[in-house]
């Protein structure tokens, strides 16, 4: 007799693919540290799957993924508990709450951003692509750049600001969010 969890359908596995970046932003909004989230999200995957045979397919996914994520983020907490948490349990859940709500923004949001790199000088989405997408650090930036280390802080912020109000512009102004 065998302990394999059942087989997962495909529509389940459509549903979990899909669902990557809204859950790995749900763990994020609540942990803050990148690292730590894709380890949950991993963990949360892997019970995600296990669990397979549990999904109502008549029902969204989604809500039913973001509560196992939640209770793999308690978990990881409660396992830390030996360092100092940041936020008492009261807040985490205000924290999920609000990052619940505007998980439905977030694919709109995704697409904003693409657009409003794209609007930025070659040099700025360059310097922006190397920070994040290749994890280079603040002193490569600057050599790279010819810039102090305190100037590609500078520049990281304000570029993060001027994204930020580009999307929540584009946000405001598109008819399908309104």
């Amino acid at each position: 007799m065998s302990n394999l969890p059942p087989e997962p359908t495909e529509r389940f596995i459509e549903e979990l693919t899909a669902c990557q970046a809204q859950l790995l932003g749900y763990i994020m909004s609540s942990l803050g540290r990148a690292d730590e989230s894709r380890d949950v999200l991993q963990k949360t995957n892997v019970n995600l799957w296990r669990n397979c045979a549990k999904f109502d397919e008549a029902k969204p996914f989604l809500p039913w993924a973001l509560t196992l994520a939640r209770f793999q983020i308690l978990g990881y907490l409660r396992d830390r508990k030996r360092e100092r948490v940041l936020f008492d349990s009261d807040v985490l859940e205000q924290m999920q709450t609000a990052s619940e709500a505007r998980l439905d923004e977030l694919p709109m949001r995704q697409i904003f951003l693409r657009k409003c790199l794209g609007e930025l000088q070659e040099e700025h989405q360059t310097l922006l692509s190397l920070r994040y997408a290749h994890r280079k650090s603040i002193a490569h930036l600057a050599k790279v750049s010819n810039r102090s280390e305190d100037g590609v802080k500078s520049l990281l912020l304000r570029l993060r600001k001027t994204l930020g109000r580009c999307i929540e512009s584009k946000i405001n102004n598109s008819p399908e969010i309104s």
